[in-house]
């Protein structure tokens, strides 16, 4: 499948203008807020980040606990081989 390259750059205009607007309503809002109504969008933002964290799958912490177990391998070997050669 290919990307229609015309489709592609309309695309990343709109993004650019997009950021560039939002930068710019952010710019003009700076400093309007009391520090009570910042907190609160503060928080009300990490609630909502908190609340849409997807779980991770059953493969994704499968390779979580396997990378750990050669984690913690490793550093049993280190700690083996510092040990048998006298460092402390």
């Amino acid at each position: 499948m290919t990307i229609d390259k015309a489709l592609y750059r309309q695309a990343q205009e709109w993004f650019r203008q997009w950021n560039e607007a939002e930068r710019k309503v952010r710019w003009e809002e700076a400093g309007k807020l009391t520090p009570k109504e910042a907190w609160e969008q503060f928080v009300d933002l990490w609630e909502f980040g908190w609340r849409t964290n997807a779980q991770p799958s059953q493969h994704q912490i499968q390779k979580k606990i396997e990378a750990l177990e050669r984690y913690y391998a490793r550093v049993a070997k280190l700690e083996a081989w510092r040990r048998s050669h006298g460092s402390e």
